[in-house]
């Protein structure tokens, strides 16, 4: 059995509607094991919904932002092209501890007589 997930995006602007496919999954035998999704299967199908909702509404956001509310002329652009959005490397203060680091042993004691 192969079960395809797909999702149909309709703009309702009169562009004809967008059908993208989200997930495929194949079960050989079913089995109680097999019955339904999988956690990883679940989260396939819903960061693959995800991804097309988000993109079809930010596209949309896009469209919609060109053109002025008040007066519809056009808004000027910088720049069109996609850009890879990156962090710096994480660095930790140096009286602390990284979180993944074991917990240092606390200094022992002496006793007062």
């Amino acid at each position: 059995m192969k079960i395809t997930v797909q999702i149909v995006i309709d703009a309702q602007d009169g562009t004809p509607p967008a059908t993208e496919q989200v997930a495929a999954i194949a079960r050989d035998d079913l089995t109680m094991a097999t019955a339904g999704l999988a956690l990883a299967e679940a989260h396939e199908v819903l960061s693959g919904i995800q991804h097309h909702l988000v993109t079809a509404q930010a596209a949309a956001a896009a469209v919609a932002g060109r053109h002025c509310g008040s007066c519809g002329r056009a808004r000027a652009r910088k720049d069109t092209r996609h850009i890879v959005l990156r962090t710096l490397p994480h660095h930790h203060a140096p009286d602390r501890a990284a979180p993944d680091d074991p917990v240092p042993a606390a200094p022992a004691r002496r006793r007062r007589r």
